[in-house]
Formats: C-alpha cells, structure tokens, sequence
C-alpha cells in the first residue's frame, strides 16, 4: 500500500511514484539445533521494515536523498491511509541501493528517477 506521506529527519519528503512502493515486515530470528536432533527458534524481533520505491526527482532533490544516505542511520516516519489517530512510529533507517539515472530537462533543470531501499535498524 503506497503511504500517504513520509518524513526524512522530519521533513516530509515527495511521494514515491505510482506502484512503486513496495515494504515488507520481517521477523528476526535465530534458530538452534538441540541435542536431541530438534531445532529452537528464538525470535529476537518482530516487524524490522524494508521497503523500496522509484521517485521523479529534480537534481536538488536527488542530492539531499544522497546526503541523508550518506549520513548514516535517519528517522523516517511513514504514515498509510489505514493509520489512524495521527500516531506515528519513528524507525532509524538506512537508505541503501541508490540508483539514479537522468530521464530529461524540463525548464531548465535536470530531472532523475531515483530508486532507493528504506532499511530498518
């Protein structure tokens, strides 16, 4: 389901593309075998995000989603039509996988899309 709006360091940044997004819930665990030939597992965590999309970028946009990748662990905050009470969870995140590639000009500025991959911490 593509969010409604996302925040980088609490600024809310552009919507990703139609159809673009995509985010996954994943559980952490560590699994055990036992002498008895069984295996444990014990889930360390619940629910680390993932998620990745495409964005139309200007060249200024373009730079400040390099530089908040360059800067190491940020908050994001993403918000779906679905959330309710106006609470959101802040999660530090990493922005892996950037790819970019110059699609045109249009009034003078170069314009990109840009695809990057949202990591929980």
């Amino acid at each position: 389901m593509e969010p409604k709006w996302i925040k980088f360091n609490d600024e809310i940044i552009q919507r990703p593309d139609a159809q673009s997004w995509s985010e996954d819930f994943g559980i952490i665990d560590k699994q055990y075998d036992t002498e008895a030939g069984g295996t444990l597992v014990s889930v360390t965590r619940y629910g680390k995000m993932t998620a990745s999309a495409t964005w139309t970028v200007s060249e200024a946009r373009k730079r400040e989603f390099e530089t908040w990748a360059k800067s190491g662990a940020i908050d994001v905050q993403i918000a779906h039509d679905i959330d309710s009470g106006g609470q959101q969870n802040t999660r530090k995140c990493i922005l892996r996988d950037l790819k970019s590639s110059m699609i045109g000009f249009s009034g003078g500025k170069a314009y990109f899309t840009f695809t990057m991959t949202i990591k929980e911490l």
